[in-house]
């Protein structure tokens, strides 16, 4: 790269770069922050105690540029966004969890996705839980679909229990085989591995602790319906 068309800055300073509007020629706001393109990597950010070697993954071998828009690594966090709608309006300082990839702070959206045939957001954990949703004054969770269900438990494929049970469920065809390690209010769809097609639904009333397993309870349900034609 040519010394003349690089740009880099060296030494402790607040800012290493920064745009001001009231600089402006004519006065007038300036229509971008910061305007680049590239590549590899559009902006990449990094805020990190020891410095790292300021590239981004290259996670597929057969794609040499990656070509993401924005990447960012911190020590806490990796991308922070902040967002306010009416400026008049508190947001809460909400402190992030260190090793959060991904926070952002609205009064009305925190992070969304959408997508038009795929799937507007995923969440995945190896050890840990793929997704957690919690309100302080309201519901948890809203889900809503113009024509399908609103909400699906895939069911697990589980083998029958052959050890005695101290009463009979009300749905006998068979009886799987729970998680012993489940927490009280547990929601476990379950399905039979030598009829895929039925399923069960149970509900943990009792959690496991050194002493004991996992106490569950079938939801029992009404009459079965058959909708469409026979």
């Amino acid at each position: 790269m040519s010394e003349d068309t690089r740009f880099a800055a060296y030494g402790k300073a607040p800012y290493a770069f920064y745009t001001d509007p009231t600089l402006d020629d004519d006065g007038g706001p300036v229509g971008y922050g910061v305007n680049v393109q590239a590549l590899t990597c559009g902006v990449y950010g990094q805020s990190l105690a020891q410095s790292a070697d300021r590239e981004v993954p290259h996670l597929d071998p057969n794609n040499p540029d990656p070509r993401y828009g924005v990447y960012g690594t911190g020590d806490n966090v990796g991308v922070y966004g902040r967002s306010r709608a009416d400026p008049n309006r508190v947001v809460p300082q909400i402190v992030p969890d260190p090793g959060t990839g991904v926070f952002g702070i609205a009064d009305n959206v925190g992070i969304r996705g959408q997508c038009t045939t795929g799937i507007g957001v995923l969440g995945e954990g190896e050890s840990g839980v793929g997704g957690v949703f919690s309100s302080v004054t309201n519901r948890g969770g809203v889900f809503s679909s113009g024509h399908e269900a609103q909400l699906q438990l895939t069911p697990q494929l589980v083998p029958p229990n052959t050890a005695p049970v101290e009463s009979q469920p009300k749905d006998t065809r068979f009886i799987p085989l729970l998680p012993k390690d489940g927490q009280a209010g547990d929601i476990f769809a379950a399905t039979d591995e030598r009829r895929t097609e039925l399923c069960q639904l149970w509900f943990c009333v009792r959690s496991s602790n050194e002493h004991d397993p996992a106490q569950w309870r079938q939801v029992t349900l009404g009459s079965v319906i058959v909708v469409g034609e026979s």
